[in-house]
Protein backbone atom coordinates (compact mmCIF):
# COMPACT_ATOMS: atom_id res chain seq x y z
CA UNK A 1 0.00 0.00 0.00
CA UNK A 2 1.15 3.63 -0.41
CA UNK A 3 3.31 4.84 2.45
CA UNK A 4 1.02 6.74 4.83
CA UNK A 5 2.24 9.50 7.12
CA UNK A 6 2.41 8.16 10.66
CA UNK A 7 1.28 10.78 13.13
CA UNK A 8 0.60 10.85 16.83
CA UNK A 9 -1.66 12.88 19.11
CA UNK A 10 0.01 15.22 21.55
CA UNK A 11 -1.99 13.63 24.38
CA UNK A 12 -0.45 10.24 23.55
CA UNK A 13 2.98 11.62 24.42
CA UNK A 14 1.86 13.47 27.54
CA UNK A 15 4.46 16.18 26.98
CA UNK A 16 4.51 19.90 26.24
CA UNK A 17 4.69 20.70 22.54
CA UNK A 18 8.45 21.31 22.33
CA UNK A 19 9.32 18.05 24.08
CA UNK A 20 6.64 16.18 22.11
CA UNK A 21 8.06 17.34 18.78
CA UNK A 22 11.51 16.05 19.76
CA UNK A 23 10.08 12.74 21.00
CA UNK A 24 8.03 12.29 17.84
CA UNK A 25 11.06 12.94 15.64
CA UNK A 26 13.16 10.45 17.61
CA UNK A 27 10.41 7.83 17.24
CA UNK A 28 10.26 8.23 13.46
CA UNK A 29 6.87 9.96 13.45
CA UNK A 30 6.03 12.43 10.71
CA UNK A 31 3.29 14.58 12.21
CA UNK A 32 1.34 15.73 15.24
CA UNK A 33 -2.36 16.13 15.98
CA UNK A 34 -3.17 18.33 18.95
CA UNK A 35 -6.09 19.99 20.66
CA UNK A 36 -6.67 23.69 20.00
CA UNK A 37 -6.96 24.42 23.73
CA UNK A 38 -4.92 26.00 26.51
CA UNK A 39 -1.47 27.16 25.37
CA UNK A 40 -2.25 25.89 21.85
CA UNK A 41 -5.59 27.67 21.51
CA UNK A 42 -6.14 30.37 18.88
CA UNK A 43 -6.28 33.02 21.63
CA UNK A 44 -2.93 31.93 23.08
CA UNK A 45 -1.04 31.71 19.79
CA UNK A 46 -0.55 35.09 18.19
CA UNK A 47 1.14 35.64 14.85
CA UNK A 48 4.67 35.45 16.28
CA UNK A 49 3.90 32.31 18.30
CA UNK A 50 2.42 30.63 15.24
CA UNK A 51 5.60 31.29 13.31
CA UNK A 52 7.63 29.84 16.20
CA UNK A 53 5.49 26.68 16.28
CA UNK A 54 5.88 26.22 12.53
CA UNK A 55 9.64 26.71 12.78
CA UNK A 56 9.91 24.27 15.72
CA UNK A 57 8.10 21.55 13.83
CA UNK A 58 9.84 22.16 10.52
CA UNK A 59 13.25 22.05 12.20
CA UNK A 60 12.48 18.47 13.33
CA UNK A 61 10.78 17.47 10.06
CA UNK A 62 7.42 17.16 11.83
CA UNK A 63 4.19 18.34 10.21
CA UNK A 64 1.05 19.64 11.86
CA UNK A 65 -1.48 17.07 10.63
CA UNK A 66 -4.68 18.35 12.19
CA UNK A 67 -6.13 20.24 15.12
CA UNK A 68 -8.79 18.64 17.27
CA UNK A 69 -11.57 20.91 18.49
CA UNK A 70 -13.14 19.41 21.61
CA UNK A 71 -16.45 21.06 22.47
CA UNK A 72 -18.03 21.16 25.92
CA UNK A 73 -21.43 21.30 24.22
CA UNK A 74 -22.35 19.94 20.81
CA UNK A 75 -23.50 21.76 17.71
CA UNK A 76 -27.07 20.78 18.54
CA UNK A 77 -27.31 23.01 21.63
CA UNK A 78 -28.55 26.53 20.96
CA UNK A 79 -27.17 28.17 24.09
CA UNK A 80 -23.73 29.61 23.35
CA UNK A 81 -23.79 28.28 19.79
CA UNK A 82 -22.51 31.45 18.13
CA UNK A 83 -19.56 31.57 20.52
CA UNK A 84 -18.74 27.94 19.70
CA UNK A 85 -18.95 28.71 16.00
CA UNK A 86 -16.55 31.61 16.39
CA UNK A 87 -14.17 29.39 18.35
CA UNK A 88 -14.28 26.80 15.58
CA UNK A 89 -13.64 29.41 12.90
CA UNK A 90 -10.62 30.63 14.85
CA UNK A 91 -9.36 27.05 15.20
CA UNK A 92 -9.73 26.56 11.46
CA UNK A 93 -7.66 29.68 10.82
CA UNK A 94 -5.04 28.45 13.29
CA UNK A 95 -4.93 25.07 11.56
CA UNK A 96 -4.39 26.81 8.23
CA UNK A 97 -1.67 29.04 9.67
CA UNK A 98 0.21 26.04 11.12
CA UNK A 99 0.04 24.17 7.82
CA UNK A 100 -2.34 21.41 8.89
CA UNK A 101 -5.37 22.84 7.11
CA UNK A 102 -7.59 20.26 8.80
CA UNK A 103 -9.66 20.19 11.98
CA UNK A 104 -11.15 17.09 13.59
CA UNK A 105 -14.58 17.64 15.03
CA UNK A 106 -17.00 15.58 17.10
CA UNK A 107 -20.51 16.89 16.52
CA UNK A 108 -22.43 14.59 18.87
CA UNK A 109 -25.31 12.22 18.19
CA UNK A 110 -27.34 12.91 15.04
CA UNK A 111 -31.14 12.78 15.51
CA UNK A 112 -32.60 10.03 13.31
CA UNK A 113 -35.71 11.90 12.14
CA UNK A 114 -34.95 14.04 9.11
CA UNK A 115 -37.52 16.65 10.16
CA UNK A 116 -36.00 17.00 13.63
CA UNK A 117 -35.19 20.73 14.22
CA UNK A 118 -31.99 19.80 16.07
CA UNK A 119 -30.80 17.81 13.06
CA UNK A 120 -31.60 20.75 10.80
CA UNK A 121 -29.70 23.14 13.08
CA UNK A 122 -26.63 20.88 13.14
CA UNK A 123 -26.67 20.66 9.36
CA UNK A 124 -26.97 24.43 9.02
CA UNK A 125 -24.01 24.93 11.34
CA UNK A 126 -21.85 22.43 9.47
CA UNK A 127 -22.77 24.03 6.17
CA UNK A 128 -21.67 27.43 7.44
CA UNK A 129 -18.40 26.04 8.84
CA UNK A 130 -17.56 24.09 5.70
CA UNK A 131 -18.26 27.12 3.51
CA UNK A 132 -15.89 29.09 5.70
CA UNK A 133 -13.37 26.27 5.26
CA UNK A 134 -13.74 26.53 1.49
CA UNK A 135 -12.94 30.23 1.68
CA UNK A 136 -9.80 29.96 3.81
CA UNK A 137 -8.54 26.55 2.66
CA UNK A 138 -9.18 24.43 5.75
CA UNK A 139 -11.06 21.12 5.77
CA UNK A 140 -13.27 19.60 8.46
CA UNK A 141 -13.23 15.88 9.31
CA UNK A 142 -16.25 14.84 11.37
CA UNK A 143 -15.77 11.96 13.83
CA UNK A 144 -17.57 8.75 12.84
CA UNK A 145 -18.61 5.82 15.01
CA UNK A 146 -21.37 6.78 17.41
CA UNK A 147 -23.96 5.86 14.79
CA UNK A 148 -23.87 3.76 11.61
CA UNK A 149 -21.98 5.34 8.72
CA UNK A 150 -25.18 5.37 6.64
CA UNK A 151 -26.80 7.81 9.07
CA UNK A 152 -23.79 10.11 8.91
CA UNK A 153 -23.64 10.03 5.11
CA UNK A 154 -27.38 10.72 4.81
CA UNK A 155 -26.95 13.62 7.24
CA UNK A 156 -24.11 15.09 5.16
CA UNK A 157 -26.04 14.86 1.91
CA UNK A 158 -26.86 18.23 0.44
CA UNK A 159 -23.91 20.02 2.05
CA UNK A 160 -22.27 21.05 -1.20
CA UNK A 161 -18.67 21.63 -0.21
CA UNK A 162 -15.35 19.94 -0.78
CA UNK A 163 -14.02 20.78 2.66
CA UNK A 164 -16.27 18.47 4.71
CA UNK A 165 -15.26 14.86 5.24
CA UNK A 166 -14.81 12.13 7.85
CA UNK A 167 -12.36 10.98 10.51
CA UNK A 168 -12.58 7.33 11.53
CA UNK A 169 -11.10 5.56 14.54
CA UNK A 170 -11.09 1.73 14.32
CA UNK A 171 -11.15 1.40 18.11
CA UNK A 172 -14.30 3.50 18.34
CA UNK A 173 -15.97 1.32 15.71
CA UNK A 174 -14.95 -1.79 17.64
CA UNK A 175 -16.21 -0.45 20.97
CA UNK A 176 -19.49 0.79 19.47
CA UNK A 177 -19.92 -2.50 17.58
CA UNK A 178 -19.99 -0.80 14.19
CA UNK A 179 -18.83 -2.83 11.16
CA UNK A 180 -15.26 -1.78 10.46
CA UNK A 181 -14.75 -2.82 6.83
CA UNK A 182 -18.15 -1.67 5.54
CA UNK A 183 -17.78 1.65 7.38
CA UNK A 184 -14.47 2.32 5.66
CA UNK A 185 -15.79 1.27 2.26
CA UNK A 186 -18.78 3.57 2.66
CA UNK A 187 -16.43 6.45 3.52
CA UNK A 188 -14.57 6.20 0.21
CA UNK A 189 -13.96 9.65 -1.22
CA UNK A 190 -14.85 11.36 2.06
CA UNK A 191 -12.17 10.03 4.40
CA UNK A 192 -9.83 12.86 5.42
CA UNK A 193 -8.19 11.30 8.48
CA UNK A 194 -7.89 8.05 10.40
CA UNK A 195 -6.47 6.98 13.74
CA UNK A 196 -4.30 4.05 14.73
CA UNK A 197 -5.87 3.08 18.06
CA UNK A 198 -6.54 -0.37 19.49
CA UNK A 199 -9.05 -1.65 22.02
CA UNK A 200 -10.73 -4.65 23.55
CA UNK A 201 -14.54 -4.46 23.26
CA UNK A 202 -16.84 -4.74 26.24
CA UNK A 203 -18.22 -8.07 27.37
CA UNK A 204 -20.68 -9.04 30.06
CA UNK A 205 -17.85 -9.45 32.55
CA UNK A 206 -15.74 -6.40 31.60
CA UNK A 207 -15.95 -2.90 30.15
CA UNK A 208 -14.30 -1.87 26.89
CA UNK A 209 -10.63 -1.03 27.29
CA UNK A 210 -8.11 0.91 25.21
CA UNK A 211 -4.81 -0.97 24.81
CA UNK A 212 -1.49 -0.59 23.02
CA UNK A 213 -1.42 -1.07 19.26
CA UNK A 214 -1.50 -4.76 18.40
CA UNK A 215 -2.72 -5.81 21.85
CA UNK A 216 -6.42 -5.43 21.07
CA UNK A 217 -9.02 -6.89 18.75
CA UNK A 218 -8.67 -4.53 15.76
CA UNK A 219 -7.77 -6.54 12.65
CA UNK A 220 -4.98 -4.31 11.43
CA UNK A 221 -4.25 -6.22 8.23
CA UNK A 222 -7.90 -5.89 7.23
CA UNK A 223 -7.99 -2.23 8.28
CA UNK A 224 -4.91 -1.28 6.28
CA UNK A 225 -6.02 -3.40 3.33
CA UNK A 226 -9.36 -1.60 3.21
CA UNK A 227 -7.64 1.79 3.45
CA UNK A 228 -5.61 0.78 0.42
CA UNK A 229 -8.72 -0.45 -1.40
CA UNK A 230 -10.46 2.92 -1.05
CA UNK A 231 -7.36 4.83 -2.10
CA UNK A 232 -6.73 6.55 1.23
CA UNK A 233 -3.44 8.45 1.22
CA UNK A 234 -3.68 10.62 4.34
CA UNK A 235 -2.28 10.29 7.82
CA UNK A 236 -2.55 7.41 10.25
CA UNK A 237 -2.48 9.01 13.69
CA UNK A 238 -1.39 6.96 16.70
CA UNK A 239 -3.72 7.57 19.63
CA UNK A 240 -3.02 5.78 22.89
CA UNK A 241 -2.79 6.43 26.59
CA UNK A 242 0.23 8.44 27.69
CA UNK A 243 2.79 6.69 29.87
CA UNK A 244 5.99 7.40 31.76
CA UNK A 245 7.95 6.17 28.73
CA UNK A 246 6.56 8.21 25.84
CA UNK A 247 9.54 7.64 23.53
CA UNK A 248 9.56 3.85 24.03
CA UNK A 249 5.81 3.58 23.58
CA UNK A 250 5.83 5.79 20.49
CA UNK A 251 8.67 3.76 18.96
CA UNK A 252 6.82 0.51 19.68
CA UNK A 253 3.67 1.82 17.98
CA UNK A 254 5.63 2.99 14.93
CA UNK A 255 7.48 -0.32 14.69
CA UNK A 256 4.16 -2.20 14.85
CA UNK A 257 2.77 -0.18 11.94
CA UNK A 258 5.98 -0.48 9.94
CA UNK A 259 5.91 -4.28 10.30
CA UNK A 260 2.47 -4.16 8.68
CA UNK A 261 3.85 -2.26 5.71
CA UNK A 262 2.78 1.27 6.59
Amino acid sequence: MPRLTIGITLESLGQPLRSAVITAAQAGIGGLVFDAVGPLSPDALGETARREVRHLMQSHLISALALRCPLRHGLDEIKGLEARLERLRQAMQLSFDLGARLILLGIGAIPAAEDDPTRHRMKTVLTELSQYGDRIGCRIAVDVGLEPIEIMLTFLQGIDTGSLGLSIDPATLLIEKQPIETTLLAAKGRLFHTYARDAIPRRIDRPAKEVALGAGDVDWLAWLGTLEAIGYAGALTIRQAASLQPLNDAKAAVQFLRRLGV
